[in-house]
């Protein structure tokens, strides 16, 4: 999945650029984008 946005752009309302992306890989390896 790509947005074009980096994670250290993300508001910080979401959390950390890091923690977003920590949580992006664990949904990725869960298969959540797949279900949606």
């Amino acid at each position: 999945m790509k947005t074009g946005c980096q994670w250290r752009e993300i508001p910080n309302d979401f959390g950390s650029g890091q923690t977003c992306h920590r949580r992006f890989q664990e949904w990725e390896r869960a298969g959540v984008f797949k279900k949606i």
